[in-house]
């Protein structure tokens, strides 16, 4: 593949994947008055005082062939 084939294509890629997130608003997040998301804030908490990292988390089994496949590498 040539270099400027290549490096169009790097560049595809990476503008796509910047732009998936593009103003996404996540549910839950608390804001401020101006609608900012607000990083003081404290944790959700549980029952049992302790913070809610329940849906934080999100581990997926995969091989280095796929992270290399997913262009996680």
């Amino acid at each position: 593949m040539s270099r400027k084939r290549l490096f169009f294509l790097l560049t595809l890629l990476t503008t796509v994947a910047h732009a998936q997130w593009l103003n996404y608003p996540a549910p839950g997040t608390p804001r401020t008055s101006d609608g900012k998301p607000n990083l003081r804030a404290p944790a959700p908490r549980v029952a049992g005082g302790k913070p809610d990292l329940s849906g934080t988390w999100q581990v997926h089994a995969t091989s280095l062939e796929g992270l290399a496949f997913q262009n996680c590498l």
